[in-house]
């Protein structure tokens, strides 16, 4: 049996410059994104002439490069100073967000649910354009400043209060993207690394920040939010993690019905039958803390996996039909060996009666 064995984007292994929190967008969907095979990817949505898109990418990636070295020139004399915030903005956020189509607009601050919050731009001159909240170099986006709240909070607390559906936060280092959401404690976002961005050649990554960050991607107006590109990309990973999910579902299913299916015929077969409940416990005990280690973990940059490189649940379950017991030594052999297991699979004086798979999936 493969675990989810239906074909999927093959996606990056070495790390990048955007990482994803919190579900907005799945690395399988990234992975579609970099190719250009996902809907709203010709220049015309661009807003651009006809051409090259990519010629176009590598062109702002050039100018981008030549405007963070006059930037880190400017900013060496502002660090710590009041001119440190203006210097992040105006030497370096503002032209860059201009290569991405955005044309900051100050609009002094903002107003929800009556309530103020001190972020003082939009994305453009729109009335309903999305905000742009700009912080300090210094400004950590997740550790909260003299107001008590992060820029990161503010800015979430923003659209959770206001008719916004999307936002940017960025301190010249760092640049976010969140969506309104109803997960007050479960934060969710992409963070693009511009300090790597600018200072390693990554135009791959650069690539893909242009086809899902540039300002023709963000609504427009609130009224039309749901038609904007990268909520209709939010709604496409959000179907592509609910596919998954179903997947997992019956690779999971399936995998408990080969565990239990090999115990069952087994030596300690007959015992582990006066007791299906606990039977049933002890299979997703084992299940689930053996999978922690060889599935993908969420949470982390576009890619990461586990290190562990243990065998596939196909391994040991073809190997339980074949020998017609369950051999903990088919699953890893490390973990039979710190079990000293005698010649008829088990460790009776270990495994008490009608409990015996519970003391393996115990020690997983």
């Amino acid at each position: 049996m493969a675990l989810l064995a239906a074909e999927k984007p093959q996606v990056r292994k070495e790390a990048m410059a955007l990482r994803l929190e919190g579900g907005l967008f799945g690395p399988e969907f990234l992975a579609l994104l970099e190719k250009g095979e996902v809907p709203f990817q010709s220049p015309k949505d661009f807003g651009l002439p006809k051409g090259s898109l990519q010629e176009e990418m590598a062109l702002a990636y050039q100018e981008a490069k030549a405007l963070w070295r006059l930037f880190k020139e400017r900013l060496e004399g502002a660090l710590g100073t009041e001119r440190e915030g203006e210097v992040t903005r105006e030497r370096w956020v503002r032209p860059f967000l201009t290569l991405l189509g955005y044309r900051l607009d100050y609009r002094g601050h903002a107003q929800a649910g009556g309530k103020t919050y001190p972020i003082l731009y939009r994305a453009d001159e729109g009335s309903e354009a999305p905000p742009v909240h700009v912080v300090p170099w210094s400004q950590e986006l997740g550790k909260a400043g003299r107001g008590g709240r992060s820029p990161h909070g503010l800015l979430q607390d923003y659209l959770n209060a206001s008719e916004a559906l999307w936002g940017l936060v960025t301190n010249g280092r760092q640049l976010r993207l969140l969506r309104k959401t109803p997960f007050v404690r479960r934060q969710a976002y992409v963070e693009v690394d511009l300090e790597a961005l600018m200072e390693e050649d990554r135009f791959g990554d650069f690539a893909l920040v242009f086809r899902l960050l540039h300002r023709t991607r963000l609504p427009k107006e609130a009224a039309t939010a749901h038609e904007a590109p990268v909520e209709r990309y939010h709604q496409m990973a959000v179907e592509q993690g609910e596919r998954a999910r179903e997947r997992l579902r019956e690779a999971v299913e399936a995998l408990l019905q080969d565990l239990g299916t090999g115990f069952l015929q087994g030596p300690s077969g007959e015992a582990l039958k006066e007791d299906p409940k606990a039977l049933y416990e002890d299979l997703l005990r084992l299940t689930y803390r053996s999978s922690s280690s060889w599935w993908p973990r969420p949470g982390g940059s576009w890619g990461e996996t586990s290190s562990s490189r243990r065998p596939s649940p196909s391994t040991a379950s073809s190997a339980w039909r074949r020998t017609g017991r369950p051999t903990p030594r088919t699953w890893t052999s490390g973990w039979a060996s710190r079990r000293s297991l005698n010649s008829s699979g088990t460790q009776s004086s270990r495994w008490g009666k009608g409990r015996r798979l519970g003391w393996w999936a115990s020690r997983c």
